[in-house]
């Protein structure tokens, strides 16, 4: 028997860097939306209804799910804040997770949606799906398997379909957030400030690039099929299937510069001799979800492009 279609969805993080822009095209969708703030004050004149929760204050979390058909859980710690709240971070990316998934069972709700990441199988290369082996080597990752294992237990023996996507490296202009400390925001800005790219590293690092654009439609399909998603498999992986090194990226970035402004440009990079080990690809394996209709639509032209457009954007508003 399938699920009853999803009319109201909560959203936490909804300020955030995907929460906001999956929000907003929920709201275009038809779809009520409710998102999370740790100050709901802060909105004087909120586009979505505002419910006021903080992953360390367990009493913030309690009647949360209330009158909701769907979460999907974006609000965790991030991997800035690891290293200065260790403690911190594990609380809210995994206890704060199991409390949420308490509400959500405890109202009823149809759906949780868990944003994981990639990381969590602590491989940089090679083939990976969702049968990999999980090996989370840094604090970031570990505290968000911890979130998965407590969505793995409450998908089990209850009415709630929990699952969780593991993400690949998200992309995508980054409007009124602050996320320009990201590698390929970071080389644009850098680019159409100075006109210049330096690499610090050798940039060999494998990447698996994917619009913010196209997980918000990973997410909205996980959404909408009447499906138990829980119940063919607990993890999506949600990628891109190709990669890059980081410094093919800003060779990319280099000549999208160039043909978009008709100026030069200097790419610094050390000159790297690269073995044929180093050469092995990452390939993250999405087909679980494209079975199930998903599919990309977006390239990392386009997103380099779009986060173009906003600098200008950003510069006009200044004059």
């Amino acid at each position: 028997m399938g699920l009853k279609p999803m009319k109201k969805i909560l959203v936490t993080g909804g300020t955030g860097y995907i929460g906001s822009e999956l929000a907003k095209h929920l709201d275009s969708q038809g779809y009520s939306v409710a998102i999370t703030s740790r100050n709901k004050e802060f909105y004087r004149d909120p586009q979505y209804e505002i419910r006021e929760m903080d992953l360390l204050v367990d009493n913030s979390i309690y009647h949360l799910c209330e009158d909701i058909d769907c979460v999907v859980h974006t609000a965790t710690f991030d991997e800035r804040k690891i290293h200065s709240y260790p403690k911190e971070t594990l609380l809210a990316n995994g206890y704060g997770t199991k409390l949420l998934l308490e509400s959500a069972k405890r109202f009823g709700v149809k759906r949780f949606i868990y944003l994981s990441t990639f990381h969590v199988y602590g491989q940089q290369e090679g083939y990976i799906t969702e049968d990999t082996k999980a090996n989370p080597i840094s604090d970031y990752a570990l505290t968000h398997f911890v979130g998965e294992m407590y969505v793995n237990q409450y998908s089990i023996g209850t009415s709630l379909d929990a699952i969780s996507l593991r993400l690949t490296n998200g992309i995508g202009a980054p409007n009124n957030v602050d996320r320009w400390y990201l590698v390929v925001n970071d080389f644009c800005r850098s680019a159409y400030k100075s006109g210049e790219i330096k690499l610090k590293s050798t940039g060999i690092q494998q990447r698996d690039f994917i619009s913010i654009i196209d997980v918000v439609k990973a997410i909205e399909h996980c959404i909408r099929t009447n499906k138990r998603l829980a119940s063919l498999t607990q993890v999506f992986n949600v990628s891109s299937q190709e990669s890059l090194q980081i410094r093919e990226l800003a060779s990319i970035v280099k000549n999208i510069y160039e043909k978009r402004y008709q100026k030069k440009f200097s790419l610094d990079m050390p000159e790297v001799y690269i073995t044929e080990e180093q050469q092995k690809k990452l390939y993250v394996d999405s087909n679980k979800l494209r079975r199930l209709g998903w599919e990309t639509t977006r390239t990392i032209q386009d997103e380099i492009h779009a986060i173009f457009d906003l600098l200008e954007r950003s510069q006009d508003n200044k004059c």
